[in-house]
């Protein structure tokens, strides 16, 4: 781990090669382990110098550190992953190169406030799930940008997005994601329940998931409804549950679950701009 100095330590001859991460959340470790997964060399990637996370990360992988300008100076692609309200401004604090790739992860984020405040840079924005950290993770790119998608592809599948409205619809369903693992979790109670051992009952729930993920995903042209069909049979197991399922409704809660996260995720992009608008009022 090397802490680089404002100079450019690297160097930036070999920028094109390397990763920045400004802003160093929650999430950050998450892609920054993807990317050492999809091959990236840890000293290829320089991450914000700031915070203890910071210190942990860059022992444990061995990725470099530094200022935000010394990252736009030594990496040609830089993901920025803060909080909503500081996106704007980590973009706007720095002098970015005309070769620069800016990739927002910052749910919420309106994709006009970032690219205006980035010039000469070019600003997509994304989403990823944890999974990218083992390279399994759907990822949202908005606007289209081959070389982004190219970068993205490390994270996982990349889902290129028409229009800037359907990123909070496309982030709402993001939320399966955990939803699912409280799904898991609750089979799993069940399972133990039922005399099974917690890893037995987790790994099946679990691996089920999986497996409805990958058979649809293999056949789409067949709809989820169509593939129900082919495996509940009249008066089966499967069939037996299923219909205490519907009798019970219990896709009205999902929807309603779906219906928060996208409003919410609009509110997200809301407040972004009211408080960009007051900040730039006040200056």
């Amino acid at each position: 781990m090397t802490v680089l100095d404002k100079g450019g330590f690297l160097g930036m001859e070999h920028r094109k090669d390397r990763i920045g991460v400004i802003g160093i959340g929650s999430f950050a470790p998450f892609l920054v382990r993807g990317l050492i997964h999809s091959g990236l060399r840890p000293e290829n990637i320089v991450i914000g110098e700031r915070g203890h996370q910071s210190a942990a990360l860059g022992q444990a992988l061995g990725v470099n550190r530094a200022d935000p300008q010394t990252i736009a100076d030594t990496a040609a692609t830089v993901i920025i992953s803060t909080s909503s309200n500081s996106a704007r401004d980590a973009i706007a604090d720095v002098r970015w190169h005309d070769d620069s790739l800016i990739v927002s992860v910052c749910a919420g984020v309106p994709y006009s406030i970032l690219q205006a405040v980035a010039t000469p840079a070019r600003v997509v924005t994304s989403l990823a799930l944890n999974s990218c950290e083992i390279g399994a993770s759907p990822v949202l790119l908005y606007p289209s940008d081959p070389r982004a998608a190219l970068f993205l592809r490390r994270l996982g599948e990349v889902v290129p997005l028409d229009t800037e409205d359907q990123m909070a619809p496309a982030i709402a369903l993001f939320c399966l994601h955990t939803w699912l693992h409280r799904l898991v979790q609750d089979a799993e109670d069940w399972g133990v329940g039922a005399k099974l051992p917690p890893n037995t009952a987790r790994k099946i729930a679990a691996a089920n998931l999986l497996s409805a993920a990958q058979i649809l995903l293999h056949n789409q042209d067949r709809s989820p409804v169509e593939q129900i069909a082919a495996l509940a049979t009249p008066g089966g197991i499967s069939e037996t549950g299923l219909s205490i399922l519907a009798r019970e409704n219990w896709g009205a809660p999902l929807l309603k679950a779906l219906d928060a996260a996208c409003t919410r995720c609009m509110s997200v992009g809301e407040e972004v701009k009211k408080f960009t608008q007051t900040k730039s009022s006040r200056q």
